[in-house]
């Protein structure tokens, strides 16, 4: 690959993802912190379902749609197929949905798709996930114009000690494959 003397080959942002590898310490805290973030967002979102839906109507339901409303869609959605700002179910599209099959700006859950997506198999601007495809993807296997992961194939791809394969710049065993 060929680089400017002085220069790393990848973009700073990528290489900062590797350092905590490197200290073991500093990788523990960070474990701990996104260990701490998904924690937060999943009893935050229990708490908040539990005391809309079943304190305020005395009984559990299968499904709710709150009475309150923005941009004509309910502010909270929790349902098997639930739709509205906030949107918790097997099947939830929304601002921000969290479920098994998810769709919005924030999607959090097995399959999501939206501009921030975390999950499994994820699809968006930004996408986190085991299989991560986006125009910036981090994942076991990330596809994108900027991908980090154990397998990363984009424009610029940085792979760790893994393999990379990149259009313009690739950190890993294979670079420049498509030049």
């Amino acid at each position: 690959m060929l680089t400017r003397s002085g220069s790393d080959p990848a973009p700073s942002w990528m290489n900062a993802l590797g350092d905590p590898a490197t200290d073991p310490k500093r990788f523990l805290k960070t474990l701990r912190l996104i260990t701490f973030f998904f924690a937060a967002l999943w009893v935050g979102s229990m708490i908040f379902s539990y005391r809309l839906v079943y304190q305020a109507h005395g009984r559990q339901v299968s499904g709710y749609n709150s009475q309150a409303q923005f941009a004509g869609m309910p502010l909270l959605s929790i349902a098997r197929t639930a739709h509205g700002v906030f949107a918790f179910g097997g099947y939830a599209t929304g601002m921000v949905a969290i479920g098994g099959l998810c769709v919005g700006a924030i999607a959090a859950g097995a399959l999501s798709v939206g501009v921030f997506a975390f999950g499994g198999l994820s699809v968006g601007l930004l996408a986190i996930g085991g299989l991560a495809t986006g125009w910036q993807a981090i994942g076991g296997l990330a596809v994108g114009y900027r991908a980090a992961g154990g397998l990363a194939v984009g424009a610029y791809a940085h792979a760790g000690s893994g393999m990379a394969v990149g259009y313009y710049e690739a950190s890993g065993q294979i670079e420049k494959l498509f030049r």
